[in-house]
């Protein structure tokens, strides 16, 4: 699960594993070009923004696959491309095929209530929420990783499907279904248990079955915590004094939105599959990737990237993927047009670590609204900018430019303005912005 509510988490967030697949990229066939990856990919080991697996493949061929750092650091066992990490909220893509499978053989209306195949959903406000609704996080429905204090009491307790629903999946509206984007695990939750009502199956069953099989994905499933599974990475938190191993999270918790698992070999086969029609029409797929507000289609966030002139821009579709307790990131990028890989390689240089002074960084001190009753503060300590989410502990930042900062313990991005009056998160593939409400 990722956006707003990996924010919000309990735990520091290590940047784990990272899942680099990225079909259709040019100019990358010479070893010199695979070198330089490799190089790249090391220097950001060397700095701890990557521990995990990358693969990268052209024109349906793959000309790199590595693995960097350890799955398990108390028996010193490296990761490989045959590592199974935790995908977090890459799962929502596999959510949303299946609905749309469903949708494809007449079982599922996009827009229609989701009191229709959900019945004992809340009639006053699941009568106003579509399935098209939980898909593009536009439904208004609370997402429950933002509620206060979620992760450190519920996290460990596992739950049944409805059991869940109806006790963290099912608040009032927060706003009129359709009017506004709010990244919510509690819409993709919903879907799960729709895909599990519709088709008599569990939701990992029914995944399994109408893709894994299908695609010969034989390293990727639902993850559960009392199967013996061979070459699964462990979780870990980056602390001041090192690294520790990451605390329990019960799967039940991130279920359709959060809780499969896979390898980077496995997600090329993912990705392969999305170039052709084997899991669905050509038609619904345009649907499924056509954004919505904020630039979020159907488990899919669609936006252009800019390269590093500021100018060019090439069409990306992706989505970031983290498990707030349990210390998994994972990303997932397609682009679906042929970039310029060398313009890709060079964008994704080894960042720079500028010091802005105590009076640039004293603009952004204060208290920032990302949603009602969610804020996130900013303080100063020496030369050093902290983050603060409500009822939540405090992170270092590090900056990237002079207005643009990220957390040294997990992977988001904020940009301030330049006067600091306004600030726009981006993680996960969401985009928030918030006004100052208190402080300067």
């Amino acid at each position: 699960m990722d956006a707003l509510p990996i924010y919000n988490s309990s735990m520091s967030k290590l940047v784990s594993v990272l899942a680099l697949c990225l079909a259709a990229v040019s100019n990358l066939l010479a070893a010199t070009h695979a070198e330089k990856i490799d190089s790249l990919l090391a220097a950001y080991h060397k700095q701890r923004y990557f521990n995990g697996s990358a693969l990268v493949a052209e024109k349906g061929q793959v000309i790199f696959r590595k693995g960097y750092g350890l799955a398990n650091m108390e028996w010193d066992i490296p990761n490989a491309p045959d590592t199974k990490f935790r995908l977090g909220s890459i799962t929502k893509q596999f959510t949303s095929m299946v609905i749309m499978q469903l949708v494809s053989e007449g079982k599922i209306k996009l827009d229609e209530k989701i009191t229709t195949y959900l019945p004992d959903y809340r009639k006053d406000t699941g009568d106003r929420v579509t399935v098209r609704h939980l898909l593009t996080h536009t439904s208004g429905i609370p997402s429950y990783t933002g509620l206060p204090g979620f992760f450190q009491k519920k996290s460990r307790d596992p739950y049944t499907v409805d059991a869940f629903v109806k006790e963290y999946a099912s608040g009032d509206l927060e706003f009129d279904p359709g009017s506004k984007f709010a990244y919510d695990n509690s819409g993709y939750f919903l879907l799960g248990a729709m895909i599990e009502k519709i088709t008599g199956k569990s939701y990992a069953d029914a995944v399994k079955e109408r893709i894994f099989d299908p695609l010969g994905m034989k390293d990727s499933g639902y993850d559960r915590f009392d199967t013996v599974l061979p070459k699964r990475a462990s979780g870990y938190a980056l602390t001041p004094n090192g690294y520790v191993n990451a605390p329990y999270l019960d799967m039940s918790i991130p279920y359709a939105a959060g809780s499969l698992y896979s390898t980077v070999e496995d997600l090329y086969k993912w990705d392969r599959a999305l170039y052709g029609d084997k899991l669905l029409s050509a038609e619904l797929k345009k649907t499924m990737f056509t954004p919505m507000l904020q630039n979020y289609a159907f488990g899919w966030a669609v936006r252009p990237l800019k390269l590093d002139d500021q100018k060019t821009e090439v069409a990306t579709i992706g989505h970031n993927g983290e498990l707030a307790i349990a210390n998994y990131k994972k990303s997932l990028e397609l682009n679906p047009k042929n970039d310029n890989g060398a313009e890709r390689l060079k964008r994704l240089e080894a960042p720079a670590q500028p010091k802005p002074d105590a009076a640039t960084l004293d603009k952004y001190l204060g208290t920032f609204e990302l949603r009602p009753g969610f804020n996130i503060t900013f303080t100063r300590e020496g030369d050093k900018l902290f983050s603060q989410a409500t009822g939540q502990p405090k992170f270092e930042m590090a900056a990237d430019s002079p207005t643009e900062f990220h957390p040294l313990a997990f992977r988001a991005r904020i940009v301030f303005a330049t006067d600091g009056s306004t600030l726009t998160l981006y993680q996960g593939g969401a985009e928030i912005t918030a006004k100052r409400v208190a402080g300067k």
